[in-house]
């Protein structure tokens, strides 16, 4: 009896009493790549599905829901119903705005130490607008939206977005470019600048905004649309770009610094004159071919068979001024 006391007495002294039950905790899952950004569909178009890739989850299992809500930042918002995998493609059955996100849950085993064991994260909100056919749809190809050219040189490729119209017009989608030297502007008119797109050219170092305006007349009801701003700086080659008041005075629009010969007569900051450069075929340019013309035969770009009126593509690219 003696020696089995002492034998527990050594266990006991044994035991790591200091070190308590270790809590196992979910680890946070991480997002790590989607293709998460706002989009604008025509009503009954095919929408890109949206999808993440998530990881960190050790060795838990990963769960997803989607969510819809009318606000980026607040009011109500609902789980959508079946909506449970790393994919989920929107609506486009009706006009409508919505924002949409996905939570990521990483689960694991209950073993009863007190530790949590869901860990959850929500992704960013991204903005899908459903609109009225006639409404114009801009995209610059790839989201690509800032530009460096050298200065007093001809852009190696125009500024050429990709503009979508479900029902166009009789007299077809009025095309206009406009420059600004912020992404606020204001906005200035680029006289002549009516195609589908625009080659930039700038004599001096400087950065400067540019936009298309796509205007749809459709039953005499106006579909209007500004494309999201490019940025383009001009760096004078072997420098590096920094911005400067387009036309080098204080006050000037922007466009060509130089002004046109015989321009004088025009309002001042009414329209900005392109640079001079070999003519083509415009998109309701002066002696061009009109909308209509250039969507059934294909000049510059423009169809709208299938909705599209201008794809990325090299047709007109050199030779372009305005």
């Amino acid at each position: 009896m003696f020696i089995i006391s002492l034998f527990a007495v050594f266990l006991l002294s044994c035991r790591d009493v200091s070190s308590p039950i270790q809590r196992v905790e979910a680890v946070l899952p991480e997002i790590t790549k989607d293709n998460l950004i706002d989009q604008t569909y025509g009503v009954g178009a095919e929408a890109d599905a949206y999808y993440v890739q998530a990881g960190g989850n050790g060795a838990g299992t990963l769960y997803y829901q989607w969510f819809k809500a009318k606000s980026k930042e607040s009011g109500p918002e609902w789980a959508i119903e079946g909506a449970k995998e790393a994919h989920y493609t929107p609506s486009t059955e009706e006009i409508s705005t919505f924002y949409y996100y996905v939570t990521i849950t990483n689960e694991i085993e209950n073993n009863g130490d007190g530790g949590a064991k869901k860990a959850v994260i929500a992704s960013k909100k991204v903005k899908v607008s459903v609109v009225n056919n006639a409404s114009p749809i801009i995209k610059w190809p790839d989201g690509v939206t800032e530009f460096n050219y050298t200065a007093g040189e001809e852009a190696p490729q125009p500024l050429r977005p990709i503009i979508i119209i479900g029902s166009v017009g009789e007299t077809g989608p009025k095309l206009q470019w406009e420059a600004a030297e912020s992404a606020n502007g204001p906005w200035v008119i680029i006289d002549g600048a009516e195609a589908a797109y625009y080659t930039p050219v700038y004599t001096e170092e400087s950065v400067i905004w540019y936009r298309i305006v796509v205007t749809n007349i459709v039953n005499f009801e106006i579909f209007k649309t500004e494309s999201v701003p490019v940025k383009v700086k001009f760096a004078v080659e072997g420098s590096s770009p920094a911005p400067s008041p387009p036309g080098g005075e204080e006050g000037a629009p922007p466009g060509n610094p130089s002004e046109p010969e015989g321009g004088g007569d025009e309002d001042e900051g009414s329209t900005v004159s392109p640079p001079e450069a070999p003519s083509t075929t415009e998109v309701g340019g002066d002696g061009g071919a009109t909308p209509d013309q250039s969507a059934t035969e294909g000049d510059d770009g423009v169809s709208t068979p299938g909705g599209v009126v201008s794809e990325p593509d090299e047709t007109g690219a050199e030779g372009q001024g305005v």
